[in-house]
C-alpha cells in the first residue's frame, strides 16, 4: 500500500513539473538564478550588464517602432479591429487542419470496443514507428454494468467470467479479423 502512494506521489510531480506553465515560468528564472550565483560567488555584475543590455534592447525597438510614429484613431481602431479577425481566421485555419487529419483516420480507427463470448472488450489504437496502427491496452470488462473486470471476476456486481476471457492475442486476431469491414 505504501508502495502505491509513493507511486501516486511520483505521478503527481511529474505532472507539476512537465506542465507547460511550470516550465515556461521556471525556465527563464534558472539562468538568472545562476548569473546570480556566480555575480555573488565571483564579485562579478553579470547579472546587472545582462540586464542592461536587454533594456536597451526594448528601449531601441520601442523608439523604432512606437516613438517615431504617431497613432491616429482611426489607426487604432484598426489595429484592434484587425487583431480579434487574424486570430480568428487563425483558429479557423488550425480548425480546419485538425478535421482534415480527422478524416484522414481510417475508418476502422473508430472501432474501439466489441464483445466477443459475453465480455466487452475495450481497447485503443496507436501508430507504431512503421507508420502501422496497432491494438494497444486492450481491457475486459463486464457485459452487464460494464465495469473493468479483475482475474476475470466483475469487482461491482460480483459476475464471474472463468472461460470466456480470452487471452490478449486472441481477442488482438478477432478485432483485426472485425476491423476488415470497417
Amino acid at each position: 500500500m505504501v508502495k502505491i502512494k509513493c507511486t501516486l506521489n511520483m505521478s503527481k510531480l511529474n505532472k507539476i513539473t512537465m506542465n507547460p506553465w511550470t516550465i515556461a515560468i521556471t525556465a527563464p528564472l534558472i539562468p538568472i538564478i545562476l548569473l546570480k550565483i556566480v555575480d555573488i560567488i565571483a564579485g562579478t555584475k553579470i547579472l546587472f550588464w545582462c540586464l542592461n543590455v536587454i533594456k536597451s534592447v526594448f528601449s531601441s525597438i520601442y523608439i523604432s517602432l512606437i516613438a517615431k510614429y504617431e497613432w491616429s484613431l482611426y489607426q487604432l481602431i484598426l489595429l484592434f479591429i484587425s487583431a480579434p479577425v487574424f486570430g480568428l481566421i487563425v483558429l479557423w485555419v488550425i480548425l480546419k487542419f485538425r478535421e482534415i487529419k480527422e478524416k484522414s483516420k481510417p475508418g476502422w480507427f473508430s472501432y474501439t470496443q466489441d464483445t466477443f463470448d459475453n465480455v466487452v472488450y475495450k481497447w485503443e489504437w496507436c501508430k507504431a514507428n512503421n507508420g502501422k496502427y496497432q491494438i494497444m491496452h486492450i481491457m475486459k470488462h463486464c457485459s452487464k454494468c460494464e465495469c473493468q473486470l479483475i482475474d476475470d471476476r466483475c469487482p461491482n456486481c460480483k459476475t464471474t467470467y472463468y472461460g470466456e476471457v480470452k487471452p490478449n492475442y486472441e481477442v488482438e486476431a478477432l478485432i483485426l479479423h472485425r476491423a476488415k469491414d470497417y
